[in-house]
């Protein structure tokens, strides 16, 4: 339950930080990946609510 809330905020912190970390001088997608990185941690915590409405969706 811990390591859900630690990787929820790791990866919010990422998403926001994502395009005033890295200078414009670098291309584009070294932001759009570092912004990815984190929305997987911010999804990975809720990865079971999201297949069991996956589920229900694909049952229908």
């Amino acid at each position: 339950m811990v390591l859900k809330k630690i990787l929820k905020i790791v990866g919010v912190l990422i998403m926001l930080m994502a395009f005033p970390l890295i200078p414009d001088h670098y291309p584009w997608y070294y932001q759009v990946l570092l912004f990815n990185v984190g929305l997987v941690l911010f999804l990975s915590t809720k990865w079971n609510k999201l297949k069991n409405e996956l589920g229900i969706i694909n049952k229908k």
